[in-house]
């Protein structure tokens, strides 16, 4: 009897280098709220660490999209430190950040597309599981060149719950 072997990925900080979304927000951050560059990095950390805390608490019924628990930490990172602004240019902020990063986006250091054909061809079935926002997220694997390798792409916002939720 041939056992099959199903092999999942996440898809941020696995295969994908995330480190070009906390730029592409620093970049925006500055632009935007006409920031000097140090401190909008600092921002954007803070708020990149602070939206992954939250994360988990939505998941069910209280399920948000990533974006818009992004958008509202953001929101409220700013307000944090003393600066007042709309849901709107919070929401433009995050929009504009994954714009410029799927742009931007790398493999991690060390995966390829060959080395993932070869996995693939050596298993069942080639999965992803990430967290993320729907159109974000397909957009990038096609950006890079993924979204043919991988016969099951599970994502957090079309299964409403996150990581480590049994339901993802």
């Amino acid at each position: 009897m041939r056992r099959e072997a199903f092999v999942f990925f996440d898809l941020g900080g696995t295969l994908v280098e995330l480190s070009g979304l906390l730029s592409a927000a620093a970049r925006v951050i500055e632009r935007d709220l006409e920031l000097q560059s140090m401190y909008a990095r600092k921002m954007a950390a803070d708020w990149a660490a602070k939206t992954t805390l939250r994360i988990p608490w939505y998941q069910g019924r209280r399920f948000l999209p990533e974006k818009l628990i992004a958008a509202r930490t953001l929101r409220e990172t700013f307000r944090g430190e003393g600066i007042s602004t709309s849901d709107e240019l919070a929401s433009r902020v995050v929009r504009d950040s994954w714009r410029i990063f799927i742009n931007r986006a790398e493999l991690r250091h060390g995966v390829t597309i060959a080395q993932l054909r070869r996995v693939r061809n050596i298993s069942s079935s080639l999965g992803i599981v990430t967290d993320g926002d729907s159109r974000e997220t397909r957009n990038l694997l096609v950006r890079l060149g993924l979204a043919r390798l991988f016969t099951s792409v599970t994502i957090s916002e079309e299964v409403r719950a996150y990581k480590p939720n049994r339901r993802i």
